[in-house]
Parts: structure tokens; sequence; C-alpha cells
């Protein structure tokens, strides 16, 4: 097994890695100043996976909600194909929960219905399909929304 380690994401380092992750899992994923965007604004709650020659192999992002103080919602979440069923998007959404949860008593996640093996990686992070959006992001494509309370 690789060694990996979590820490927080630095931009000036990671970025690269964080957008060749994003364009292999996502057809429309977000763009390098997003990313640099929540680098700043949001760095407790930013983390990425690396190996022991510094290569990034995975990412999270969350934020607490700006409008309701009881939520907050995990953005993004990926794990190079190369790396995946390691364990690794685990300790990334752990470490990424572990922060927002402070200030939340729901996390908020959205996936495509079509997604089965991440709806499955999030049930067993005691995540629970809430609703659905249709047309969220104005593409004819929906998302579920998926939920946790805070475990007390």
């Amino acid at each position: 097994m690789k060694i990996i380690r979590i820490e927080k994401v630095r931009a000036s380092q990671d970025l690269n890695g964080i957008l060749t992750i994003e364009q292999e899992c996502f057809k429309e994923g977000f763009s390098g100043s997003v990313f640099y965007y929540f680098s700043e604004l949001v760095p407790d709650s930013f983390v990425v996976a690396k190996t022991k020659e510094d290569v990034v192999v995975g990412y999270c992002l969350g934020i607490n909600s700006q409008s309701n103080s009881s939520q907050a919602w995990v953005v993004s979440i990926a794990v190079h194909p190369k790396f995946r069923k390691i364990g690794i998007g685990t300790k990334l959404l752990q470490a990424v929960i572990k922060v927002i949860e402070k200030n939340a008593e729901v996390i908020l996640l959205t996936v495509r219905p079509s997604n089965k093996m991440a709806i499955r990686f999030y049930q067993k992070h005691h995540f629970k399909i809430s609703s659905n959006l249709p047309n969220l992001y104005g593409n004819e494509s929906s998302r579920h929304i998926m939920k946790r309370e805070k475990i007390k």
C-alpha cells in the first residue's frame, strides 16, 4: 500500500494536482480560480491526500453555510482513479467532517443519481438521500441531496 498523508491544501503547491484530479473525475468540474478562492476562504476544511513524493492523489472541500449556520456542505471530493479503494476517500471525508461539523448540525452534499458508487460511499458515512433536485446546474442533470445529521 502506498503511504498517503492528509493535510490542509496549499494552493501554490497543490492546485495543479487538484485540477488534474478534477479533470480526470468530472466532466464539468470546477476551475482553478474556484479552488484557489476556497483555499483562501476555508483553508481548514479543504484537504488533500498526498503520496510520500508530494503527489496530490485526492482532495475534499467542505464549507459551513453562510445562509444557515446549522448547515455545512461537502462541496467536492475526488480521488484519482489509480488510488481508489484503499481508504483515501474515507480519510479525506472524515478530515473535512471533523472541521465543518463543529459548527453544524447537518452536513449536506449533492451527487448524481446515476453515481451509485458515490451514493454507497456516502451512505457508508451516514449520509441519506433527502431529496432530488432536477436540473440543478441548468444542464438537465438532476442531483440527489444527501444529508448527514451530526453524530453525538
